[in-house]
C-alpha cells in the first residue's frame, strides 16, 4: 500500500507538470494571437483614417495635375498644398508601414500598397524625398516596394 501511495504521489506530480506545461502553452498562443489581433486592429484603423485623409484631399491624387517645384517647395505654385502634401506622404508611409508589418504576405495588400506608392511617384521619386528623409522612415520591405516601382 505504502508503495502505491509513492507512486500516486509521482503521478500526480507528473500530471500536475504536464497539465502546467499545457496551460502554459495554451496562454503563450493566446497571448500571441491577441497580440497579433491588437496590431491587425491598429493597422486597420490607420488605413481607414488615411483612408478619409485621401478621400478629403481628391486633387492630390489626380496625377497629372501635379506639378511640383522642390527648389521653391510648391506644388501647383502654393506653398501650403506642398506643406499639406508633405504631410499626406508622411501619414500615407505610415499607413503602408503599418498594413505591411500586419498583412506583408497578403498579394491584395502589397499590390494596394504599389497603387498607392505609384500615386505619388513623382513625389516619391524625386531628390526632395530622399533629402528630406523620407527613405529612411521606410522599412526595408517598403522600399523594396518603391524600388521596384521606380
Amino acid at each position: 500500500m505504502e508503495d502505491f501511495v509513492k507512486n500516486f504521489g509521482t503521478i500526480s506530480q507528473i500530471g500536475s507538470l504536464l497539465i502546467s506545461a499545457f496551460a502554459f502553452i495554451v496562454a503563450f498562443y493566446s497571448f500571441r494571437r491577441s497580440k497579433f489581433a491588437q496590431k491587425e486592429a491598429i493597422a486597420s484603423s490607420i488605413w481607414r483614417e488615411y483612408e478619409k485623409l485621401a478621400i478629403s484631399m481628391p486633387k492630390y491624387y489626380i496625377e497629372e495635375n501635379l506639378i511640383f517645384d522642390f527648389n521653391e517647395k510648391t506644388l501647383n505654385k502654393s506653398r501650403e498644398d506642398f506643406e499639406q502634401y508633405q504631410w499626406l506622404i508622411s501619414f500615407t508611409l505610415t499607413a503602408c508601414e503599418e498594413v505591411l508589418s500586419v498583412y506583408g504576405n497578403k498579394d491584395d495588400w502589397v499590390k494596394t500598397i504599389e497603387w498607392q506608392v505609384k500615386i505619388h511617384i513623382d513625389f516619391i521619386k524625386s531628390s526632395y524625398f530622399t533629402k528630406m528623409g523620407y527613405m529612411e522612415m521606410c522599412s526595408e520591405e517598403l522600399i523594396s516596394i518603391i524600388k521596384r516601382i521606380c
